[in-house]
């Protein structure tokens, strides 16, 4: 019976959540903008350990930039996965996706094809991860590349302190 109540009060949940979200503009003003930082490389195969990110989110949805040195291409921000599993903390709020056109990391020779950006608007901030195309497995110029830790802020604007675990500590 507990379990039936918890299932109902997270089913509750997502449907108002929907319901709240359903009239929303989309993207709504708290992603939207110019945003700066960067994210902490976890794959152990870069020299580069911090990998600056600088995107500007349109109101239509559209978004340009540059993560490490490759610039996006086609890049666009959508809705994470539904309510019910955000309710449970399945996944992040936002995901931004893109095309790459240059090396990520120049100085390596790392190019990679797409860009996979989850994000999370959180005190001013937007925290998410990174992750590349690219196999799990392999060689360096196969592999995909990894990114945590990513917090961005508005140039010049003021800023609480980074949210995410890890986040602000230069990757220690």
């Amino acid at each position: 019976m507990r379990y039936a109540l918890i299932l109902v009060s997270v089913i509750v949940s997502g449907a108002s959540l929907l319901a709240d979200d359903a009239d929303d503009h989309f993207p709504p003003a708290a992603v939207q903008g110019k945003w700066e930082g960067q994210a902490r490389i976890t794959v152990d195969w870069t020299t580069l350990k911090q990998l600056p990110v600088s995107l500007t989110i349109d109101e239509n949805g559209s978004v340009t930039g540059k993560v490490g040195d490759a610039a996006l291409v086609d890049g666009k921000i959508e809705r994470g996965v539904g309510p019910i599993m955000r309710a449970i903390g399945i996944t992040r709020l936002y995901v931004i996706t893109a095309d790459l056109n240059d090396p990520i990391i120049a100085a390596e020779q790392i190019s990679r094809e797409n860009v996979f950006i989850p994000v999370d608007p959180v005190n001013d901030q937007l925290i998410g991860d990174i992750k590349t195309s690219g196999s799990r497995k392999g060689y360096k110029a196969d592999m995909a590349l990894s990114a945590t830790d990513m917090v961005l802020n508005h140039p010049g604007a003021a800023h609480s302190p980074a949210t995410q675990p890890g986040a602000g500590d230069g990757g220690k």
